[in-house]
């Protein structure tokens, strides 16, 4: 009895909820929304940048809420989010919007920035990934061992149906979860063309202050400031597929029913 009387107070933000949910270790949900910013995003979608850029905005520090990173998915741990949660936090990670993790997000009152970019853009960011770091593994998938002989061509093929899969079901996840916890939509193109009014207004609708002298001086290319780390982050870098590869993903987005609106947020809208 005792037990279900907890639970159901650590749903409300009541006072009694509230000295619950401290008791236990959990912040209280008026407490919470002043505490975490969560930003689950795209590989390659300038999400460095952008947690860097909500770091400078609202002087927090950069977290991780998931048990370990590498080459795993990164799901959320509940008790490194609880960690995220109690100190002032940006938390950045490729995070799909599954039940688990949005119910985590959820129990701790968080509403998440979902950061997306165009996917032709995405693919050649990626095949420069991949030469830069000179690996093969990550959470969307394992490259074979010989992939850096193959020809680019070859390279682009196999990222575009190895990889994007991964993309696809994060995109769905969030399309079919966010709504559950107000989850805040952004494109790396708007981000990186007005990154003092995106973060800004971001930060204003989940009513958190915001430095814009800092915010500002971060977006600086000439700042000698804190890193704020964004690799070419240019628009219409898919342009160098061909069309071959350019089709390869046109048929990926047909087999998820994409509309319209989800084919333009993904660059896809061509196809039409």
């Amino acid at each position: 009895m005792i037990h279900r009387s907890l639970k159901a107070a650590l749903r409300h933000d009541s006072l009694g909820g509230t000295f619950c949910r401290l008791l236990l270790g959990y912040p209280a949900p008026s407490l919470v929304r002043q505490r975490c910013i969560f930003i689950a995003c795209f590989p390659k979608s300038g999400s460095t940048y952008m947690a860097r850029l909500l770091e400078a905005a609202t002087h927090r520090s950069g977290l991780k809420a998931a048990y370990l990173m590498g080459h795993n998915e990164q799901n959320i741990d509940e008790k490194a989010l609880a960690r995220c949660v109690r100190k002032l936090s940006v938390v950045q990670q490729h995070t799909q919007g599954g039940d688990c993790n949005v119910n985590l997000l959820a129990k701790f009152h968080l509403q998440p920035i979902i950061l997306t970019r165009n996917l032709p853009d995405i693919a050649i960011s990626l095949l420069d990934h991949l030469h830069l770091h000179q690996h093969t593994r990550n959470p969307m998938a394992f490259a074979p061992g010989n992939f850096f002989d193959w020809p680019q061509e070859e390279q682009l093929r196999w990222i575009i149906w190895a990889y994007m899969p991964w993309y696809f079901s994060f995109y769905q996840s969030w399309k079919t979860n966010g709504s559950r916890i107000n989850a805040l939509w952004v494109e790396f193109n708007d981000m990186i063309s007005r990154p003092v009014e995106v973060v800004g207004g971001l930060l204003q609708k989940m009513g958190l202050p915001c430095d814009i002298k800092a915010l500002e001086q971060s977006t600086d290319p000439h700042n000698s400031g804190k890193h704020t780390r964004i690799n070419k982050g240019v628009t219409g870098r898919g342009s160098q597929l061909s069309a071959e590869l350019k089709a390869h993903l046109w048929d990926l987005a047909d087999v998820w029913k994409f509309g319209l609106e989800d084919r333009e947020r993904l660059g896809l809208e061509r196809h039409i």
